[in-house]
């Protein structure tokens, strides 16, 4: 009987403990959305104008319009995934250039938001602004008067 017991605790704790696992590894698989207010005049971008907005070499879209990229916190691993799926370096190189630029005065890295929802709230407000989520946190963007303008796909 105690054998039985063990046994049985023994599987609900792999099972348990196997879970964060595997949403992990779920998230990592995620498509990440390049996303602008609804109103925003644009329909696409690629991954250069991004990779340009992202790393501070423009502050406009190809048509003209200002806008303004924002980010995910600095230890967020989509935005580790986002920069390595855009740029091909690690998040630390990315660090390291953007120290870079704020040391000599040339650019200012995206401000950094709280989390993928605070983007959303944040580009649902303001067509000014453009960021990046996970496909899965935005399954619809037109009802939330949002456009993707790019799709990445899983690093």
């Amino acid at each position: 009987m105690k054998k039985n017991i063990l046994i049985h605790l023994v599987m609900v704790a792999a099972t348990l403990l196997s879970a964060p696992f595997a949403l992990a590894q779920s998230t990592a698989n995620a498509n990440i959305l390049i996303v602008v207010n609804a109103k925003t005049n644009a329909s696409s971008l690629t991954t250069r104008d991004v990779s340009d907005l992202y790393l501070g070499r423009t502050r406009n879209l190809p048509n003209g319009q200002s806008i303004v990229a924002i980010d995910h916190p600095s230890a967020s691993a989509v935005r580790a995934r986002f920069y390595k799926a855009l740029t091909g370096k690690a998040i630390t190189d990315i660090n390291a250039y953007w120290a870079r630029l704020l040391f000599t005065g040339q650019s200012s890295p995206p401000q950094h938001l709280s989390d993928g929802e605070a983007v959303i709230e944040s580009l649902k407000g303001n067509p000014g602004l453009i960021g990046y989520v996970e496909q899965s946190q935005l399954p619809n963007p037109d009802s939330m008067g949002l456009k993707v303008l790019l799709t990445i796909p899983a690093p």
